[in-house]
């Protein structure tokens, strides 16, 4: 048997919210912190409103922002 996966699926508003699913900002503004988020709260959290109200995320960032934020800063600032 040949289970098909998906690495992509639409979504709506009305689809239950997942761990792992990826958030992308209405505002077009956004910082690059807040632009797309991965959801980390577990699934049977969700589902049994066990994160009163709260959700986990991290922000996704390529290598080239993770480094002018992160890394570089801290290089500029050593003695």
């Amino acid at each position: 048997m040949t289970v098909s996966f998906a690495e992509y699926q639409d979504t709506s508003v009305v689809d239950p919210l997942r761990q792992g699913d990826v958030l992308e900002a209405a505002d077009p503004a956004a910082s690059l912190w807040q632009r797309h988020l991965v959801v980390l709260t577990a699934d049977c959290d969700l589902a049994r409103a066990k994160h009163h109200g709260r959700v986990t995320c991290v922000p996704v960032l390529t290598e080239h922002e993770y480094l002018l934020e992160m890394q570089i800063p801290a290089f500029a600032t050593r003695p």
